[in-house]
Formats: C-alpha cells, structure tokens, sequence
C-alpha cells in the first residue's frame, strides 16, 4: 500500500472519525452555497431523476490524507491514510477508507450512496447500517455541475493534469463552521481533487489530495455488499490493483526513472 498499513490500523476509531467524514460527504453538502436554485426541504426528492439529467462524469481516484504540521513544516508522522472515491454515472457515489488487518490483508470501509434511492448504504459498520438520504441533501448528491465558481477573480491552477479553481468556504455550523479550501475540477463535475483545513485551532493543517484518477465507469465491486469476513470483500481485489496502477504510473512518469 501507499502508507505502512500497520500504522492504519493502529489508530483509534475516533481518530479516523475526522477524515473519514470527510471523505463520505461531498462538497454539495458541505460547502455553504450551491450551484442549483434553493428549494423547500419538504419538497419530495426528485422522480427518475439520473434519466433526466446528463450522466456523470465517471472515474476512481485515490485520495490521501495526511496532516501539516505549521510549525515543524513537515507532515505530521504517521497520520497518512488512504481513501479511494468513486462516481458512477447514474450519481451513485462510492467513498471510503482503506484499512489494515492484523494479518497484513486490507479491509475498505466505505460509504454507498444513492441519490435517487436516497439511501447510504455502510459497508464495515455493524449489521450494514442504512442511512436514508433527506430531500434536500439527495437533491444536493444529484447536483452536479462542470461551472464550479461563477467568480471571475478565482485562483485557477493544475493538479493531475486537471484545471482547479480554489474555493474559500465554510462548512455548514453542525460540522462546526471549520473554515475549507477546495480545489475543484470542472472536467470532474467539480469533485475536489484536495481540500484542506485547520485540526482544531492546533496549528495543523488536514489534506485531502488525490494522488491517481482514472476516468470510466468505476468496477462495479466497489459497490457491492460483501458477504461473509471482510477480507472476503469483492471490492478489495479492485482497491490492490487500483494501487498497482497507481505505483506502476509513479515509477514510469517522468523525472522518476531509477
């Protein structure tokens, strides 16, 4: 794997707690204003509504995480962890999170989300637990746009090859008003390909960045429900040769060569 699995798995719940929520919401849901109109929560969630609109922009990216350190002006050691995300065109998101076991395999966390079901679906909680999506925030996982500022002083540059514009939001007050950067993509209906933001006022900075994209429909094992122990998970075989790739692109791209 990218990190040292064994320092993935060594952490506590409640420290994977902060990324991990950052990693299953997208940025509709968490940025302050939107792309499309307001309307009332009480209006009912859209009706066929991946038949209406233009589907997705398809692709698997691998995101790591990892924390600044302000002050010593290095990343924090042995706060690297591994997320991967996935968009399929009919809206249907994967994001999650890449874990060590004990006997050196991996397990991947992760959040399912269905926007027109208006469900999020859990895979490595207990029982498989269900979440149902509320109008407002299914409307919102269904908004997708490749106009990600209308500002036209925004801060545009690359990243994977990419064009970003860097936002300056907030998060909404229940995720505590903790102030985010995003760099979005447009050629990605705006998926943040990094954000940041401050751990508590303690002088360190959390990063999310993807580090690999591949663009097309994602592996449908991503989406599966595992059966049985979670080394058994369909999806994991996907996440390996997803780091394979990954590794093979590093060591082959230019300015790499041993």
């Amino acid at each position: 794997m990218i990190a040292d699995r064994r320092i993935c798995f060594q952490k506590t719940k409640r420290a994977l707690l902060c990324p991990l929520l950052f990693s299953v919401f997208p940025p509709a849901l968490l940025l302050s204003q939107s792309t499309e109109p307001t309307k009332s929560q009480s209006e009912p969630a859209p009706q066929g509504a991946a038949q209406d609109r233009t589907p997705r922009k398809t692709f698997t990216a691998i995101i790591l995480y990892h924390v600044w350190d302000n002050e010593r002006q290095a990343f924090q050691p042995g706060s690297q962890r591994q997320f991967i995300s996935a968009v399929r065109s009919d809206g249907a998101s994967v994001r999650g999170l890449v874990q060590s076991t004990p006997n050196g395999g991996i397990v991947f966390g992760r959040a399912i989300t269905n926007p027109v079901a208006r469900q999020v679906r859990y895979v490595g909680k207990p029982n498989g637990w269900v979440r149902t999506l509320g109008p407002k925030l299914a409307r919102e996982d269904l908004a997708y746009s490749s106009v990600c500022t209308s500002d036209p002083k925004a801060e545009w540059s690359t990243l994977l090859g990419y064009g970003v514009v860097h936002i300056h939001r907030a998060l909404v007050p229940e995720h505590g008003n903790i102030l985010t950067d995003y760099w979005l993509a447009p050629a990605l209906d705006c998926f943040p390909l990094k954000r940041t933001y401050d751990v508590g006022g303690s002088g360190r900075v959390a990063v999310h960045e993807a580090v690999f994209v591949v663009e097309g429909e994602p592996n449908p094992a991503l989406f599966q429900i595992p059966a049985g122990e979670p080394e058994k998970d369909p999806a994991v075989p996907v996440v390996e040769k997803l780091e394979e790739a990954y590794h093979k692109a590093t060591q082959t791209a230019p300015g790499n060569d041993q």
